[in-house]
């Protein structure tokens, strides 16, 4: 009864059903989400919504239900915005749970044991390590390859000394010169991989899919096969710049560096994503440098070269007047990002600030996009997409909302022409 009222009030608060789906929300089902006007339009979109996935409606609530209890601070979304709640969202509960609240050793530790996780691929049993940092906070996920053992272990009498600050602790040192319980050598096997037989990259591939709950979720399961070919490539590497822009908006520089051959993709994870077709005869070495600008925080970068998938840690500083100043791409081009970041957070004053300051500087296609989607005025939402699609006429995103527009105005075969290029668009342009 409980949940069944839940859904009853996400039905009657839009917005916040918006921010509950938002984990299982692709790429395209969002755009067509933002480009729908009319709430009937809207109320329709979201009792089909679970009809794709590989998910009930009831399951997902409760699922989410759960993770802000047991994960977050009991808010409506907050759950998701944790490492055990991705998890628990995207492939649901653990079958076992291994806790190490206290050690004299490690911080305190989870792991959670799955027998089977349909779409990684994976015959045995998956196990997931969860730690918290320094004993202060909410549960991470530990990854072998963008954590080190040495982050688990705490610095104390026992411990201190052991291994040299700039040594790479690994699995040996720690058997070697620590006297570990049982427990704790659970722990540590936990440390070395998600299961038997999948190492390096492998890890990071599992990590990334079993916390993505719109990866898991969908009819299409991204599963491993693909990337197994992969696993022995070199891990593609990030370097990343901070400036500020005249605007006073964080500006990174991302520079992925490695060897590829047919694409390289970056993506700010819930964020945005870029990709640079290379289509070459051969792999060759690489260097690809994408500026974004970005909202002081943590963010995860997915690097995808040529289907070899990694995850990096990105932290966002809050700008200092020391930091150097970098010139954007095109006027108002900071502006009209932040208003992006603003739409995703369903902060739509500070969003419309944003896209107004952006359209101040330049007629840009993504200032033009970002006010069309908010703007409840059906002719200025038609002239900013017809502008924008003047700039770019086979954007996918610019032509599912001006279909959206078009049929608000009962011009039904115009609209199916504009739904029409769009799908020729997404047909053309699958990854």
């Amino acid at each position: 009864m409980q949940l069944i009222f839940g859904l009853l009030l996400l039905a009657a608060a839009p917005d916040l059903w918006l921010k509950r789906v938002e984990p299982v929300l692709s790429k395209d089902e969002r755009a067509v989400y933002s480009s729908l006007l009319d709430e009937k339009a809207r109320e329709a979109f979201r009792q089909a919504l679970f009809a794709g996935k590989a998910i009930t409606e009831t399951e997902y609530f409760a699922r989410v239900q759960h993770i802000d209890v047991a994960f977050g601070s009991g808010q409506p979304g907050s759950g998701a915005n944790t490492d055990p709640g991705r998890l628990y969202l995207a492939i649901g509960p653990p079958t076992g749970v291994n806790r190490l609240p206290s050690s004299r050793i490690f911080y305190p530790t989870e792991i959670w044991y799955y027998d089977h996780v349909p779409g990684l691929q994976i015959s045995g049993r998956v196990q997931f390590l969860f730690y918290r940092p320094k004993d202060v906070g909410v549960m991470k996920l530990y990854s072998s390859q963008l954590n080190t053992i040495r982050a688990l272990i705490i610095n104390n009498a026992g411990t201190r000394g052991l291994f040299p600050v700039n040594d790479v602790v690994n699995e040996t040192d720690v058997r070697e010169r620590l006297n570990l319980s049982p427990a704790e050598i659970d722990v540590l096997d936990a440390a070395m991989g998600v299961a038997k037989g999948v190492k390096n990259s492998g890890n990071s591939e599992i990590l990334y899919l079993a916390t993505s709950p719109r990866e898991m979720l969908s009819r299409q399961r991204v599963g491993m096969a693909r990337s197994r070919v992969s696993f022995n490539m070199e891990r593609p590497k990030l370097e990343t710049k901070q400036f500020a822009t005249l605007n006073k908006i964080p500006a990174i520089d991302l520079t992925v560096t490695g060897t590829a051959r047919g694409f390289v993709t970056v993506e700010i994870r819930d964020v945005e994503s870029f990709e640079n077709r290379l289509n070459f005869d051969a792999p060759k070495p690489v260097t690809y440098t994408q500026r974004v600008y970005l909202l002081p925080g943590d963010y995860t970068v997915l690097i995808d070269v040529d289907g070899f998938r990694t995850g990096f840690l990105l932290k966002v500083e809050k700008l200092t007047p020391s930091d150097p100043i970098a010139t954007t791409q095109y006027p108002g081009a900071d502006w009209a990002a932040l208003g992006r970041q603003y739409l995703l957070l369903q902060d739509q004053p500070k969003a419309a600030t944003c896209f107004k300051r952006a359209l101040a500087a330049a007629r840009s296609f993504d200032a033009l996009l970002g006010m069309a989607r908010l703007t409840a005025n059906l002719d200025q939402a038609r002239d900013l997409l017809l502008e924008a699609l003047k700039i770019q006429p086979d954007n996918y995103e610019a032509l599912l909302a001006m279909a959206a527009v078009t049929a608000e105005f009962q011009d039904y075969p115009l609209a199916e022409t504009y739904r029409q290029r769009a799908q020729a668009v997404k047909r053309r342009d699958p990854l």
